[in-house]
């Protein structure tokens, strides 16, 4: 996560649960295709490399005025959405 450098907290968490997908994908058993010893002895002339996925875009982060943290602190509101603040 750190080697994209990512700006904000949500970029940071979309890389890390794209990470963790990944690494999910990985630990999953998956059954080998059936070769031939013929085919098996064959060496690949090259070596895969492992693919960096683009982290996804996050969305827009919209930026409270101090008036309206207030308002939604005391409605009881979420800051990032209308439902009601549980701690």
């Amino acid at each position: 996560v750190l080697a994209f450098q990512p700006v904000t907290l949500t970029q940071a968490i979309s890389l890390a649960n794209l990470q963790e997908e990944k690494f999910a994908d990985r630990s999953q058993p998956t059954s080998k295709p059936h070769m031939p010893s013929s085919a098996a002895s064959v060496t690949p002339s090259f070596k895969p490399t492992m693919s960096v996925v683009p982290p996804k875009p996050s969305p827009a982060v919209k930026r409270l005025t101090p008036e309206e943290l207030q308002a939604r602190r005391e409605k009881g509101l979420c800051y990032n959405c209308d439902e009601k603040y549980l701690r």
